[in-house]
């Protein structure tokens, strides 16, 4: 078992990922499928549904849901974790194990209106949106034939919800996540601003870090909840194994990624008050009129991390 860093899917995040770590002077191997933001920019190789492909390492980094549906092939060991997680039948026990409650799927045929729906693989892009809301059995049946590549979940009202995730790079040891909340999306479901929720949130990562302990779990991650404003309840949505949208974040706050990466050491962390995609934030100010923004003063104050562009 070795520690060389092999990155499996093309997607941005897992080319900002390459590039990134490039940049921290860490080298990795970067695989890419079809059709990738990776093969667009000729950066990697591409990747052979062929287990020998993938030499033995425990730091393989999963960064898209194609990579997913194309390692499912193959039997890797190291990854039965990563499936475990990401399988949705999964969601009511990891809850139940994390203390929290769940968003329950909706079966087809037992339809309850307004309906939250996205899409069950994002990545296979056979569905269009990434999130909608159904309020009515006529809009529903206009979905069509897509409706079984879909996931039917109540909708939460973001009147009275708020949008929570947890996320970070686990590696076996303590305070290695963080807590956004995630404040305006472009489109819907996609993060485009998040603010620094980790104080408030600390029991529930404690609990979340303690679970992925216990199942022997390494690698990024991203747990994300509605949290009931009034009763302060968290309410399990999804679970990502994998790197996230708003990712970058989380590398501009660790300290010592060649330690952490290379030593399997501790993570360190210091995280600004804020995450910004500014192209993403002024198109929700443009189409959803979200005027969720960072403060002037911690724009003036650098307490704001930007998304970068790695050409």
């Amino acid at each position: 078992m070795t520690n060389a860093i092999q990155i499996i899917g093309g997607a941005k995040t897992g080319y900002n990922l390459y590039k990134f770590l490039l940049k921290e002077g860490i080298s990795s191997t970067l695989y890419y499928f079809p059709n990738e933001y990776s093969e667009k920019k000729r950066i990697g190789e591409a990747f052979i549904i062929n287990k020998n492909q993938i030499s033995d390492s425990n730091n393989i980094l999963v960064s898209s849901e194609t990579a997913f549906n194309h390692l499912s092939e193959l039997y890797i060991p190291y990854l039965s974790n990563h499936y475990y997680l990401r399988d949705k039948a999964n969601i009511s026990k990891i809850a139940n194990d994390i203390k929290t409650n769940y968003i329950p799927e909706i079966n087809v045929n037992n339809l309850l209106f307004p309906l939250a729906v996205k899409p069950k693989d994002s990545m296979k892009g056979n569905v269009s949106f990434k999130f909608k809301k159904i309020e009515t059995k006529i809009e529903f049946d206009e979905l069509g034939s897509i409706v079984k590549e879909c996931l039917l979940q109540p909708y939460l009202d973001e009147k009275e919800y708020r949008q929570v995730a947890i996320a970070g790079y686990y590696n076996g040891y303590e305070n290695s996540l963080i807590a956004v909340e995630q404040k305006n999306h472009y489109p819907k479901g996609i993060s485009a601003y998040v603010v620094n929720k980790t104080a408030e949130n600390k029991e529930l990562i404690f609990r979340i870090e303690e679970h992925l302990s216990d199942i022997d779990y390494k690698g990024f991650i991203e747990f994300e909840f509605k949290q009931k404003l009034d009763t302060k309840e968290y309410f399990l949505m999804d679970i990502n194994p994998r790197t996230w949208g708003w990712f970058y974040y989380y590398l501009d706050s660790v300290q010592n990624f060649k330690e952490v990466f290379l030593e399997n050491k501790p993570v360190q962390l210091s995280t600004k008050q804020a995450w910004v995609n500014t192209p993403r934030l002024g198109m929700a100010f443009l189409k959803h009129k979200n005027l969720s923004c960072p403060k002037i003063s911690d724009i003036l104050k650098n307490k704001i991390c930007y998304e970068p562009y790695f050409k």
